[in-house]
């Protein structure tokens, strides 16, 4: 969400978007200038706690996406993730942000997988509308979510 700007946040309002769900730990989110009518609702997706998660995320290397709610497939999703390797380079440069986001091609590719693998493996079985359901998201707002999406 930091890299929303202010044409793209009156889009989202406009689109009548009211609330974002941010799926980031506290310290991964960061304060951004938004609409005041525009509310967030943090509810982390990697509980930091949680170490048997932190050890599946640090031995295959990433984490799942709200895509699969609207019913694109694991490999889509993953070919997408694809895609932006290299591209974010440009953007921080913009923000004049440093990337600081290590490259994990190299280190999958040493465990004997590749991001597209890691990533199907994760989003097939990732429930997405379960854990939103468990972190109290009603089911019409996730059937409103997966419109939006669509």
């Amino acid at each position: 969400m930091r890299f929303v700007t202010a044409a793209g946040w009156q889009a989202a309002r406009d689109a009548g978007i009211r609330v974002v769900i941010d799926l980031r730990n506290p310290d991964e989110a960061t304060a951004t200038a938004r609409p005041a009518d525009v509310q967030t609702m943090l509810i982390p997706l990697d509980d930091i706690e949680d170490l048997d998660l932190w050890r599946r995320l640090n031995s295959e290397g990433l984490n799942g996406t709200l895509l699969s709610l609207a019913g694109v497939t694991p490999e889509a999703i993953a070919a997408d993730y694809e895609l932006t390797f290299g591209q974010l380079a440009p953007v921080y440069a913009a923000l004049g942000l440093e990337q600081d986001e290590p490259d994990v091609r190299e280190y999958l590719k040493s465990q004997g997988t590749t991001v597209s693998e890691t990533i199907a493996t994760l989003i097939r079985g990732l429930d997405v509308a379960g854990y939103l359901a468990a972190a109290g998201v009603s089911g019409a707002n996730i059937d409103a979510l997966r419109r939006r999406l669509l």
